[in-house]
């Protein structure tokens, strides 16, 4: 903190000794001779002082919301009511010094002239270091609070992220453990399969070292697991298609993909011989998209309230922008997903 302000004040430093030492040689042109020491060092002093006052005190009601004018005119008239009268006794100690006694200057037209011009000029430039310092306080302000808003954004993502796992896992957790108890009871080897499958599906849904992002093989693999595990479920019962043609290993966030195909466990009727569940995954360098399509289970239910796939949306918008398209909802009986990202447009935008 120290070293911080003295840096600080070191800048002030050479900046008033640059100014000071110009003006000496620009008045020694002018009136071909140099001024005291004594009366460089006092009025040199009253002027820098007069500067600080006025930026650190007479400005200060104007920081706050609503000015305070009537007590800066008030500081105003003090400050030039104090500076003039203490170059009058500056001249008069300068006198005395010089061996002529205590004498007051004479208040004529140029000393009364002069030292009010002096005195604005240095209000002047202190008015505007005052506006420039309270700049860039406002916009160190604005920049913290930019940088508080991004981390609390991404960690409403974490949190939408970490709900999104334990909204998947619920409802596969239920189903699961009521079908290996039963096959427990009948086949214990069936059992013993599905206990393996749904281990890795939670290992993956519940990983506390999950990243931001997951690669697409690791996800379709758990896509592949809940498939599999609702087979042993229904056995033959089961309508399901599932294609995939994955030529390109694309990283994208957690449990998206996982949440739309569980969608169709969760609320699709997949035992409806002449209408099977549809489940296409393609992907290349460019692009990846998922389609899904199931008859609804029950007509008055058209796939819930949707807060898992809103929450997908919200999350795809966050790490894609406008590079991607997701759209869902019932066609008659029949409730479709579709789902493309832009990889080429993405990676463009991120690289620019």
């Amino acid at each position: 903190m120290i070293k911080k302000l003295w840096i600080q004040w070191k800048k002030h430093i050479y900046v008033w000794l640059s100014y000071i030492l110009m003006e000496v040689i620009v008045t020694r042109g002018i009136n071909g001779y140099f001024s005291t020491k004594e009366y460089y060092i006092s009025f040199y002093a009253l002027n820098i002082t007069l500067f600080y006052f006025h930026a650190f005190v007479t400005m200060k009601p104007f920081s706050r919301q609503r000015p305070r004018t009537f007590l800066f005119l008030l500081l105003f008239i003090l400050e030039l009511s104090v500076y003039f009268l203490t170059s009058l006794i500056l001249g008069g100690v300068l006198n005395y010094h010089n061996g002529r006694g205590f004498i007051l200057p004479e208040l004529s037209i140029k000393f009364i002239f002069g030292t009010i011009w002096r005195s604005v000029i240095f209000i002047m430039v202190s008015t505007g270091y005052y506006f420039h310092v309270q700049f860039l306080l406002k916009q160190k302000k604005e920049s913290e609070q930019e940088i508080a808003m991004e981390k609390l954004q991404n960690e409403l993502l974490t949190s939408q992220q970490n709900y999104l796992r334990a909204q998947v896992n619920p409802h596969i957790l239920f189903n699961t453990l009521n079908f290996i108890r039963h096959a427990s009871k009948k086949d214990p080897k069936l059992a013993e399969e599905a206990i393996l499958i749904f281990s890795e599906i939670m290992s993956y849904a519940l990983s506390g070292d999950q990243k931001e992002l997951s690669s697409l093989k690791r996800e379709t693999a758990q896509i592949q697991n809940i498939i599999k595990l609702n087979r042993l479920r229904f056995g033959t019962n089961l309508n399901l298609e599932y294609t995939e043609q994955i030529h390109f290993d694309h990283y994208l966030p957690p449990i998206i993909l996982l949440t739309i195909v569980e969608n169709i466990f969760k609320h699709g009727n997949f035992q409806e011989p002449s209408i099977p569940a549809i489940i296409k995954i393609y992907a290349d360098e460019d692009v990846l998209v998922l389609k899904t399509s199931n008859s609804i289970m029950n007509k008055n239910d058209t796939g819930g309230t949707h807060i898992g796939l809103k929450n997908i949306l919200a999350r795809l918008d966050k790490t894609y922008g406008q590079w991607f398209e997701f759209r869902y909802g019932p066609v008659g009986n029949i409730f479709t997903t579709e789902l493309t990202i832009n990889f080429l447009q993405s990676n463009k935008n991120l690289q620019t």
